[in-house]
C-alpha cells in the first residue's frame, strides 16, 4: 500500500515539475511550483521527517508562494 503510494506522489512529482518549467504563463508556473512544494511534504510525512515537511510548506508553499504571486502582479506584462 505505502509503496504504490510513493509511486503516485513520485508521479505527480514529475507532472508538476515538468509543468512549472515548460509552461509559458508564469501564474500557473508558480501554482505547479506550489503543489510540488504540498507533495514534497507529504513526502516527508511519508519519509517520517515531519520538521522538514513543515519547513517546506512553509517556506516554499506559503512565503515563497506568496512573494511570487505579488511580484508577477506587480509586474507590466508585455504583448506580443
Amino acid at each position: 500500500m505505502l509503496q504504490s503510494l510513493n509511486i503516485v506522489l513520485l508521479i505527480l512529482l514529475v507532472v508538476t515539475a515538468l509543468t512549472a518549467c515548460l509552461h509559458r504563463n508564469l501564474l500557473v508556473a508558480v501554482i505547479m511550483l506550489s503543489a510540488f512544494s504540498l507533495i514534497m511534504g507529504a513526502m516527508w510525512v511519508m519519509l517520517r521527517a515531519p520538521d522538514l515537511a513543515l519547513a517546506e510548506v512553509v517556506a516554499i508553499g506559503v512565503i515563497t508562494t506568496t512573494f511570487f504571486i505579488a511580484s508577477i502582479f506587480r509586474t507590466q506584462r508585455r504583448e506580443e
